[in-house]
């Protein structure tokens, strides 16, 4: 018979220890600033960079394009600059190169190739004389290949100055042609709705903080807390083993009642941080008018899966650290299990792209995966089905009740073990074996 008293008492005692310890605290301020300046930096470092002029050279071999794409980047170059004078976007400052008389186009390629090396200019660009055909092509070169505002500004510009050339036959002059084919400007638009008395609302502007960065911060919530408290059960475990603490509270309590002692503990750390990241997060919304980018339906099955992960996660770690006898066994036999939990970050991408795909409802009820994608894809647009998410729960809530009864029965031998760490395949022989 299990005495719940005594699981409470382990419990109590893992959360005091675990939330009184400098690592906790610090951890608590540590991963939020982590979080914020891998944003704020890299945001603040691309904007800095933006601002610089860039230099580039044009080769016109047409002979008709080049004064109206100088045309252009004027305009681009001023719509950069405040009011204040201040910069605010990528500039580019361009001027024509000629091809000599008699001159080959490989020598001007070469020289210009070379003033890049040197950063005379950042890039150069070839205008051909096919541009005009069916299917016309323009050559970028320089040596930074991982700038893309400009080759997709000279994509753009470029592509509609040739349809401009294509209307020369108008007798218009290069500025009535340029506004002939200007850009078409998209309004990003969600769906009309139909209220109770049947009045028809207006269909709301698609945000991207709410379309985008919600479920990717839920997400990432969820995928830190778990990694951050489930994970010290493995070193807990292997402590106490290895100092023969075990053994003493094996005296008093049974191996099923100091495992689930240790498993709810680590399960209350890990809503402690909930609450103080998610009452931060929500804050900080607040502040800057997004306080309903999350429903409080949204929050309660944040907290739903991320129970549920920590009793997956948490008896997997806890059964590894009984079957280990030293710390280098344990990564071994951890390290399938962390790729197997960082799975999900790897496809969350085509997730958000596409939340309604196969790819998305089949990855998001496999157990493991299902409490990061399933949070994912629950903030995005279109949301699970009330199917999906009730088929999704149940796969989980048994994957989580086998896990905490599979890894009872590895903690029961392999805490009292010594010597040779084991291996999955005998894991699963004590499990079998009961």
């Amino acid at each position: 018979m299990i005495s719940w008293r005594k699981v409470w008492t382990v419990a109590v005692t893992e959360f005091q220890n675990a939330v009184r310890s400098k690592a906790f605290l610090i951890g608590i301020l540590l991963m939020p600033s982590i979080a914020a300046l891998s944003a704020v930096i890299p945001k603040f470092a691309g904007d800095e960079l933006d601002k610089l002029e860039r230099r580039v050279a044009v080769v016109d071999e047409t002979g008709r394009l080049y004064p109206m794409l100088s045309l252009v980047a004027d305009q681009w170059n001023a719509a950069q600059l405040n009011k204040d004078g201040s910069v605010k976007g990528p500039r580019f400052r361009l001027h024509e190169v000629k091809i000599p008389a008699g001159g080959r186009p490989e020598d001007v390629r070469m020289e210009l190739s070379d003033r890049v090396r040197d950063k005379e200019i950042f890039a150069f660009v070839e205008l051909p004389k096919a541009l005009f055909a069916d299917a016309p092509r323009i050559r970028y070169y320089t040596d930074s290949p991982t700038f893309q505002p400009l080759p997709r500004w000279l994509e753009e510009v470029v592509g509609r100055l040739v349809i401009a050339e294509r209307l020369r036959n108008t007798n218009v002059d290069p500025q009535t042609m340029l506004a002939l084919v200007r850009e078409m400007q998209l309004d990003r638009l969600g769906l009309l709705t139909r209220s109770g008395d049947g009045h028809v609302a207006a269909a709301k502007v698609s945000d991207p903080i709410r379309s985008f960065v919600t479920p990717l911060v839920l997400m990432m919530l969820m995928f830190l807390i778990v990694i951050s408290t489930a994970s010290p059960l493995l070193n807990s475990v292997m402590e106490e083993k290895m100092t023969r603490i075990s053994e003493v509270l094996l005296g008093s309590l049974s191996p099923f009642e100091l495992m689930a002692g240790k498993l709810v503990g680590v399960i209350g750390v890990s809503m402690v941080l909930s609450t103080l990241y998610l009452s931060g997060a929500y804050a900080f919304a607040v502040y800057h008018g997004y306080g309903d980018a999350v429903t409080a339906g949204q929050i309660v099955w944040f907290v739903v899966y991320l129970i549920l992960a920590m009793t997956i996660y948490g008896s997997l770690f806890i059964a590894i650290g009984a079957a280990a006898t030293d710390l280098k066994d344990a990564q071994a036999l951890m390290t399938p299990c962390m790729l197997l939990f960082m799975a999900p970050i790897f496809i969350w991408m085509p997730v958000v792209r596409a939340p309604g795909s196969t790819m998305a409802i089949a990855a998001s009820l496999v157990p493991f995966a299902t409490p990061v994608l399933m949070t994912l894809r629950m903030a995005l647009t279109p949301a699970p089905t009330v199917w999906q998410i009730a088929l999704g729960f149940v796969l989980t809530l048994a994957t989580s009740v086998f896990f905490v009864w599979a890894g009872g029965r590895v903690f029961r031998v392999g805490i009292l073990m010594q010597g040779k760490s084991a291996n999955f395949a005998e894991m699963w022989r004590w499990v079998r074996a009961g």
